[in-house]
């Protein structure tokens, strides 16, 4: 039985370092919308999904509440950082994830994505990698 619990307690803790350490960040549009983008529950860094979802945004202090949109796209790495591009349009700047490969070369990757649809949904602008 004690070697039981103690599995289980290794195996938990080892889930939880998992989901730790994969990436998840959350950024706020200038018309207060809410963007959330975060990579596969327990998959590798270095390959697998990321998610990348809407939320109205019309209650501050819970800006996750109303969800208007998502999409889960494949990605070959691991997400380096996500901006905010106002090159375009400072209302409606472009979200631009940002996935670094695994293994030499530490190629990058560029996803790009614009809200669209009366500002209800989130299109995919352009990629520069094979995602």
């Amino acid at each position: 039985m004690k070697r039981l619990t103690l599995l289980s307690l290794i195996l938990l803790s080892m889930m939880a370092k998992a989901d730790k350490d994969r990436f998840i960040q959350q950024l706020t549009l200038p018309d207060g919308q809410t963007v959330m983008i975060d990579e596969g529950d327990r998959e590798p860094r270095s390959t697998g999904s990321y998610s990348i979802r809407l939320y109205s945004g019309i209650e501050p202090k819970f800006p996750t509440d109303d969800f208007l949109y998502g999409e889960i796209r494949r990605r070959d790495g691991s997400i380096k950082s996500v901006e905010l591009d106002a090159t375009e349009s400072k209302s409606n700047p472009a979200i631009v994830i940002i996935i670094e490969s695994a293994g030499s070369g530490d190629y990058l990757s560029v996803d790009k994505f614009k809200l669209s649809n009366n500002k209800q949904q989130l299109q995919l602008m352009g990629n520069s990698g094979e995602n």
